[in-house]
């Protein structure tokens, strides 16, 4: 996993631990229901520089008091709601 976070953020991450997974359907990016497993992870950023992968447009930290203006999948609330986010 931390592999993974590296190659698709450009972190270094540490402290990594399961919070919980999840599966939902939405469109994808061509407008196509697709099943998604949402793996949920914490972690610490241990080094590196947010950049987003080659399948992604781009990452930004935000403000936890702003997260409820974003459109965010089912998982993810369900996610930000149990570690207190939201």
């Amino acid at each position: 996993m931390k592999r993974k976070i590296r190659e698709e953020t450009g972190l270094k991450v540490k402290n990594l631990k399961e919070v919980a997974w999840d599966t939902d359907v939405e469109k994808d990016k061509h407008g196509e229901p697709t099943y998604y497993i949402f793996l949920q992870f914490t972690a610490d950023v241990a080094g590196g520089k947010l950049a987003a992968g080659d399948d992604m447009a781009h990452f930004e930290w935000v403000d936890s008091k702003v997260l409820k203006k974003y459109r965010l999948n089912r998982p993810t609330k369900i996610l930000l709601k149990k570690l207190g986010y939201l």
